[in-house]
């Protein structure tokens, strides 16, 4: 592969991922207020520390991905990785919650 070749590969990596962040951080900020709001509404008494919460994690992120600029692709990439996988497991620990109160509510 060319230096060439092997460098617009890189760039488009480089652009996809701070797409890829840009949209994460959009994303968190949007479901962290509807996720508040839903937690005002419902548990008003644990509002206070739910929004410190979506807080500590919109900076977190916007950190994160703030240092995305300084790092080289393959950082990027590892970077990415793990913090899909968090993800993911973050997702699961929703998923099967929410599957174990639809069970309790059938019941």
């Amino acid at each position: 592969m060319s230096d060439s070749s092997s460098e617009k590969k890189e760039d488009e990596l480089t652009k996809s991922a701070k797409e890829f962040a840009e949209s994460l951080v959009k994303l968190v900020g949007v479901t962290g207020k509807t996720l508040l709001k839903g937690i005002e509404e419902t548990f008003p008494e644990i509002s206070k520390s739910a929004q410190q919460i979506m807080s500590d994690l919109d900076r977190s992120v916007s950190d994160l991905f703030r240092s995305l600029d300084k790092a080289t692709v393959s950082e990027q990439r590892e970077l990415l990785s793990a913090y899909r996988k968090m993800l993911l497991v973050q997702l699961n620990k929703i998923e099967e919650r929410l599957k174990r109160l639809n069970e309790q509510t059938d019941r």
